[in-house]
């Protein structure tokens, strides 16, 4: 009924989901209690008879217990491709209340598939360690692209002052994207909580303020194709 990934970490994990009552919870509990991040594996990808365990298909999982979710597995643009469900899928859950980190991953099982673009998720981290890594990976640094690069900057943010005490929370998310090696005809989107914030053609290169309702912001460059690049 689908699997995940456990991250970082130096022990074996049992996977026998249903063997003496065991849980993809119980897996998901053990994975944090070895210090590492439990991920969804393309959760949309064709199930069985032909991948068994391929499709996420376990309901009763609390989401709360995931740290991320694969969004983009092998190349976007392909037959039976079911990438555009997997990026649903983790906006659907960031809207749920589970901010999940996105991730992309080849998943290529033979030597002729790695003749094309690949998805390679990158991580802002600290230091180049296996700690600063995972860290970065919890906080949700992270970008997913086949070759551009795109970037999310915070800028100074709107707060709203009620007798002389800030309130708890920004009434505004301000930042500016930024990306170079971009195609020709590639556009960008902006979104927050899935739902489209802007959208614009692009130059190979640049950078776009933007102001959006309190939340948080995520940046889409896609190819004049339709296909996404980040």
């Amino acid at each position: 009924f689908g699997h995940a990934t456990a991250v970082g970490i130096d022990r074996w994990i049992d996977w026998r989901v249903g063997h003496h009552g065991w849980t993809m919870n119980d897996a998901a509990r053990a994975t944090h209690d070895a210090g590492g991040l439990f991920f969804v594996a393309h959760p949309w990808s064709i199930g069985s008879p032909s991948c068994t365990g391929c499709r996420w298909l376990y309901h009763d999982v609390d989401m709360s217990l995931a740290d991320g979710s694969e969004v983009w597995s092998n190349r976007w643009p392909r037959e039976l491709s079911h990438n555009p469900c997997n990026l649903r899928f983790w906006y659907e859950q960031n809207a749920a209340g589970h901010p999940l980190t996105a991730i992309a991953a080849a998943d290529f099982h033979a030597p002729q598939s790695w003749t094309h673009e690949i998805p390679v998720t990158h991580v802002f981290a600290d230091e180049l360690t296996v700690p600063a890594i995972l860290d970065g990976l919890r906080r949700r640094r992270v970008m997913v692209s086949v070759g551009p690069w795109l970037e999310l900057q915070p800028t100074a943010s709107r707060w709203v002052l009620l007798e002389n005490v800030l309130a708890g929370a920004p009434t505004r998310t301000n930042g500016v994207a930024s990306w170079r090696d971009a195609p020709p005809g590639a556009r960008l989107r902006l979104r927050r909580a899935g739902e489209l914030l802007e959208e614009t053609q692009v130059a190979e290169q640049g950078r776009l303020a933007f102001a959006a309702p309190a939340g948080p912001v995520h940046a889409e460059l896609w190819s004049a194709a339709g296909d996404l690049l980040a």
